[in-house]
C-alpha cells in the first residue's frame, strides 16, 4: 500500500511539475493568459454597478432626465461590432454646445462606454454635448486601431453635428486609464505637425478647435505602463502592453514610443486637466506631464491627493476627493471649453 501511495505521489508531483512547466512556457510565448486574467479582474459587474450608483445618488443627477437627452448605441462604424457611441445632449435653448469626446479605460482589452454613462451624463448637464464611444479591443484589435476608432467617431459626429447639438469649433477630448493614452496620442496627431509627419496618421480635427484635454488616471508614458506601486498589477500591465503593441519587447518597440503622450507632445498641446491616485496607478506620470505642460506655458490643472486612493478613484462619487475633483473639472471646463 505504501509503495502504491508513493507511486501515486510521484505521478502527481510529475504531473504538477509538467503542468507548471507548460504554463511557464505558454506565458513566455503569448501574453494571452495574462490578458484573460486581467479581463476577469477588470470585469466585476457588482463593483461597476456600485460606482455608477454613487453618481446616480448625487443630488444633481436626480434631474438628469429633464436636463439631458441621451442617444444610445449610435453607429459610427458599421464594420465593427464595437463601433457604437452614446451622445448626451443638454436640453437647453442653444442650438449647439461645446463637445466632449470621451474614451473609456480598461487596459485596451476591457471596459465599455456604459461604465461611465452616469458620470458623463452629469457632465453633459453642465452645458456640453458628450460623445461616449466604444472602440476595438484586444485580442480582436491591436495598436493603433483605437486611434482610428476615435477618428471615425469624430467624423460621424461631424456629419451630423446639428442633430447632435455639437459645436465642433469648441472641442475637448477626455479619457480614463488607457482611454487617456488614446485621446492624448490622438491630440498629438492633430496638433503636432512634426510628430504626425513621422507616422502614418492623418490630421482629422482642426487643431485650433481643440480647446482642452482631460486625463483621468491615465497612462501617459507607454514605456512605463508596468511601473506602479503594485507588483501584481505591474505583471498584468506588462502582459497587456505585450498584447496591445503585439511585441513581447514592447518597452523598446517603435510602436510604444510612437504611442507615448509625454514623449510626443509639444507647445501646441491644449490646456489640460489631470488627476490620478497614488496606488495601482500612474500618478508619477501625471505629475511629470503637469510639469512638462507648465514648462511649455500651457494652462494645466493637476488634482492630486495624499489620501490612499486607487486607480480610477474619480468615478466613485461617494468619496470626498471625487466630489472635489468633479467641481474642479467643471470650473476648468468653464474657463477653457465653454463659449
Amino acid at each position: 500500500m505504501m509503495k502504491h501511495l508513493q507511486s501515486l505521489g510521484k505521478v502527481a508531483l510529475g504531473t504538477t511539475t509538467a503542468l507548471t512547466a507548460s504554463l511557464y512556457t505558454l506565458n513566455q510565448l503569448t501574453p494571452m493568459p495574462g490578458v484573460i486574467l486581467s479581463k476577469i479582474l477588470f470585469n466585476q459587474p457588482s463593483k461597476k454597478a456600485y460606482i455608477k450608483d454613487t453618481v446616480r445618488q448625487d443630488a444633481r443627477f436626480k434631474q438628469i432626465a429633464s436636463r439631458v437627452t441621451s442617444l444610445y448605441d449610435v453607429v459610427y462604424d458599421s464594420t465593427e461590432k464595437t463601433g457604437l457611441m452614446d451622445i448626451y445632449m443638454p436640453n437647453g435653448d442653444q442650438e449647439t454646445y461645446p463637445t466632449l469626446f470621451w474614451v473609456h479605460g480598461g487596459g485596451y482589452m476591457s471596459g465599455d462606454k456604459s461604465d461611465v454613462t452616469p458620470y458623463l451624463q452629469l457632465l453633459a448637464s453642465e452645458g456640453y454635448t458628450v460623445v461616449n464611444l466604444n472602440y476595438a479591443l484586444v485580442p480582436e484589435a491591436r495598436y493603433p486601431e483605437p486611434i482610428y476608432s476615435l477618428e471615425k467617431a469624430y467624423v460621424a459626429v461631424q456629419k451630423n453635428a446639428q442633430a447632435y447639438k455639437a459645436d465642433l469649433s469648441h472641442v475637448a477630448f477626455g479619457g480614463d486609464s488607457a482611454g487617456g493614452q488614446i485621446i492624448g496620442q490622438f491630440i498629438n496627431i492633430q496638433v503636432n505637425d512634426a510628430y504626425r509627419d513621422t507616422t502614418a496618421f492623418k490630421q482629422t480635427v482642426p487643431p485650433e478647435t481643440i480647446k482642452t484635454a482631460i486625463f483621468y488616471s491615465s497612462l501617459l508614458n507607454t514605456q512605463r505602463m508596468d511601473k506602479t506601486d503594485d507588483m501584481m498589477a505591474n505583471k498584468l500591465f506588462s502582459r497587456l502592453a505585450w498584447a496591445y503593441f503585439d511585441d513581447k519587447h514592447w518597452r523598446v518597440s517603435p510602436k510604444t514610443m510612437e504611442a507615448s503622450v509625454t514623449l510626443n507632445m509639444d507647445h501646441h498641446f491644449p490646456p489640460s486637466y489631470i488627476t490620478d491616485a497614488k496606488h495601482r496607478s500612474f500618478e508619477d506620470q501625471a505629475r511629470q506631464f503637469v510639469a512638462t505642460l507648465e514648462h511649455h506655458n500651457i494652462p494645466v490643472e493637476g488634482t492630486f491627493y495624499d489620501s490612499p486612493l486607487y486607480h480610477e478613484y474619480q468615478f466613485d462619487m461617494s468619496l470626498y476627493e471625487s466630489k472635489v475633483n468633479y467641481e474642479r473639472l467643471v470650473h476648468f471646463l468653464k474657463q477653457h471649453l465653454a463659449k
